[in-house]
């Protein structure tokens, strides 16, 4: 069953992000990059997404555990298949 939850969670994630960011393949939201000057610092979602995984650890109910673990799993899938930049962090 836990099984399920994690699925779910994957999947949820990888097609709220294909329906977010379907514009060309771009995000239409910035906030998560910063400016300066010239330059840009993009935090990907993949990236945010690989920050919060490590909360997992600290949620005692399993469903919702294996849940959150699934949801954050699907942004980072999803950062990585889909965008060609994904590894671009400074521009």
């Amino acid at each position: 069953m836990k099984e399920l939850y994690l699925i779910f969670g994957f999947i949820f994630t990888y097609i709220l992000y294909k329906n977010i960011c379907n514009v060309d393949n771009k995000c239409p939201y910035k906030f998560n990059q910063l400016k300066f000057e010239k330059n840009k610092i993009h935090l990907h979602h993949w990236l945010i997404h690989l920050l919060l995984l490590p909360l997992v650890y600290y949620i005692k109910n399993k469903e919702f555990k294996y849940l959150y673990f699934g949801v954050q799993l699907g942004g980072i899938f999803h950062g990585i298949y889909t965008y060609n930049d994904w590894y671009i962090i400074f521009k």
